[in-house]
């Protein structure tokens, strides 16, 4: 099962992107970082640098192309106010299952 993570640099993400590789699932996931991206690839995890927020439906799509499930893990935290949060949490689920459905080749 090919599954496309986003928030897979977080406490949850994380760790269900390690039990999935532990049992030889592949797994992609989305930063918004080249450092992030070096450690997940160190990690045997493909990513792939986008940003749920500021990027297109359409640019999340291609990433998620061939994935079998998606799994959204992302969270702002509340870190950096009630906006951020309702981007990263509100806005960023709606704009992941917004995906055009695409058949795999």
């Amino acid at each position: 099962m090919r599954v496309f993570i986003v928030g897979a640099t977080g406490g949850v993400g994380h760790r269900v992107a390690q039990g999935l590789r532990a049992t030889g699932h592949p797994v992609t996931a989305i930063v918004r970082r080249a450092e992030q991206a070096e450690s997940l690839a160190g990690q045997g995890i493909t990513p792939i640098i986008a940003d749920v927020v500021a990027d297109s439906v359409e640019t999340l799509a291609d990433g998620m192309q061939g994935s079998d499930v998606v799994l959204f893990t992302a969270g702002a935290g509340g870190r950096d106010g009630p906006e951020a949060t309702t981007a990263v949490d509100g806005d960023g689920p709606a704009k992941v299952w917004r995906q055009p459905r695409r058949s795999r080749e």
